[in-house]
């Protein structure tokens, strides 16, 4: 047998929760609400699940977005930014992460709810409180950068000198305002 094996389960408020051994690395882990418990300690990870799911209630889940901006291939002349909802709560100085989950678009201002565990944002994303508007705000920038992605890529493959001698004539501004139409 290689990979995970389920070994036993700890019982929580909301059902039951699978302990699985991974035989690569002799550890056993449970995925909770909010954690993963791992150890080399069958019994230890056993409490500490127990004790986390006893508490697990307890914890104050806010909404937040991560927000990271990239550079694409080391490159300072192109960007990639990403965003994404989560819900995050503390306990103990340890930080806890949810997906955020909506009904319907996830792309709407919609208020979520705590969805299934995460790992969360990179280490190096910034968070920032959630809110309807923030969002929106978010979305626009990124809809704005993948709208002037694919007006470059567009005019790219046709005539691109006779695109920039129209930006040159109209101004950076007649790309960017999109809804003005094309230069």
């Amino acid at each position: 047998m290689h990979g995970n094996v389920k070994v036993g389960k700890v019982q929580g408020p909301d059902g039951h929760y699978a302990i699985r051994f991974n035989t690569k690395t002799a550890t056993f882990s449970v995925d909770l609400p909010g954690k993963t418990v791992q150890s080399k300690d069958f019994e230890k990870l056993k409490a500490d699940a127990e004790a986390w799911l006893s508490g697990s209630r307890d914890l104050d889940w806010s909404p937040v977005i991560a927000v990271k901006i990239e550079d694409y291939l080391g490159s300072d002349r192109s960007i990639v930014l990403g965003f994404e909802r989560y819900f995050r709560a503390e306990r103990q100085d340890e930080i806890y992460w949810k997906y955020f989950h909506t009904k319907g678009d996830m792309k709407s201002e919609a208020k979520g709810t705590p969805g299934e565990n995460s790992r969360g944002p990179d280490h190096d994303a910034q968070i920032l409180e959630y809110s309807p508007e923030r969002w929106k705000a978010i979305r626009a920038f990124g809809d704005l950068l993948e709208s002037l992605n694919a007006r470059l890529r567009s005019e790219f493959g046709k005539d691109f000198t006779k695109f920039l001698d129209s930006v040159v004539e109209h101004g950076i501004e007649s790309v960017i305002s999109l809804k003005r139409g094309k230069p």
